[in-house]
C-alpha cells in the first residue's frame, strides 16, 4: 500500500471520533433530526465507510460498498427518503469527514489522498444515487 493510503486510513481511524461528535452535532442544528440519532449511530456510519475505503485501498475491490448501497439505499428509499435526501446526506457527512480526516494528514500525502478521496467519494454518490433513483421508480 502507498505511503499516503495508509496515512488517509490511519488518519481516517482517529479521526472517527470528532467526525462522530460533528455529525451528530450538527444533525441535532435541524429541528426534523434533532435527537433522531445518537453517537453510536454516527460512528457506526463512520466505521462503514472506513471499512469501505480500507477495502478498496487494500484490495481494489468494492464488495462492501457494492453490498451496502444495495441493502442500505433500497431501505432509505422504502422508508421515505428520495434520491435527492440519500445523495445530500451522503454528502454532508462527506464534507464533515473531509475535514475531520484531512487534519490529520501531513501535508506530504494530502495531494495524493485528497485525489483518491475526492474521486472515490463521486463514484460513491453515483453509485448511490443510481440505486435509489431506481429504487424510487424515478425516470
Amino acid at each position: 500500500m502507498e505511503p499516503w493510503a495508509r496515512e488517509f486510513l490511519d488518519a481516517y481511524t482517529a479521526a472517527i471520533p470528532d467526525a462522530a461528535q460533528a455529525l451528530l452535532d450538527s444533525l441535532n442544528k435541524d429541528p426534523t433530526r434533532k435527537g433522531q440519532y445518537k453517537l453510536d449511530d454516527m460512528a457506526q456510519v463512520l466505521q462503514g465507510g472506513l471499512a469501505m475505503a480500507r477495502e478498496y485501498l487494500e484490495q481494489g475491490t468494492t464488495e462492501i460498498r457494492d453490498t451496502y448501497v444495495n441493502t442500505v439505499i433500497p431501505g432509505m428509499i422504502a422508508q421515505g427518503e428520495t434520491p435527492e435526501m440519500v445523495v445530500s446526506q451522503s454528502y454532508f457527512a462527506g464534507i464533515i469527514q473531509t475535514v475531520s480526516i484531512f487534519a490529520k494528514i501531513r501535508p506530504e500525502f494530502r495531494r495524493e489522498a485528497t485525489e483518491f478521496w475526492a474521486w472515490w467519494g463521486m463514484q460513491y454518490m453515483r453509485e448511490q444515487y443510481k440505486v435509489a433513483v431506481e429504487c424510487a421508480g424515478a425516470p
